[in-house]
């Protein structure tokens, strides 16, 4: 995850032209937008099989609720790279609420998730140095 966010653009800086390049500035976004998903996706089935599917559908209708608040607001006054940061972060909700769920029924990963997310950041910042010291620049932005 940390390598298609900090180099994927570089794919859409090769295989596509121009006209297309704004996807280059969206792919880091949506990219590091996909871990609180990865992160729920181990675990949220963990709710399932204790007979609590009450939280996940719970965080389904909080993201609903966070995309359909915030992508109408975010596109009004940040135009069309709004709705792609919203995108990105509508699974934090989510994530929110099964982990109150997992913390409930005494299944709570939060130190597992917290390592993970150490890991990725730490992977992604010498991702981003090694960027950085090859003159690329930000992601995004050649």
């Amino acid at each position: 995850l940390a390598l298609f966010g900090c180099f994927g653009d570089l794919a859409i800086f090769i295989l596509y032209d121009p006209r297309y390049h704004f996807g280059a500035r969206i792919l880091p976004w949506l990219a590091f937008g996909l871990w609180p998903f990865l992160l729920t996706t181990t675990i949220d089935g963990s709710l399932y099989a204790v007979g609590k599917p009450k939280y996940c559908a719970f965080g389904n209708f909080a993201k609903f609720l966070f995309m359909a608040v915030f992508i109408p607001l975010s596109f009004r006054f940040a135009g069309e790279f709004g709705p792609i940061v919203v995108i990105a972060l509508s699974y934090i909700p989510y994530y929110v609420i099964v982990n109150i769920g997992l913390a409930r029924e005494g299944l709570s990963l939060l130190k597992q998730d917290a390592l993970a997310s150490l890991a990725l950041a730490a992977a992604t910042g010498v991702l981003l140095l090694a960027r950085f010291l090859l003159g690329m620049g930000m992601p995004g932005h050649l």
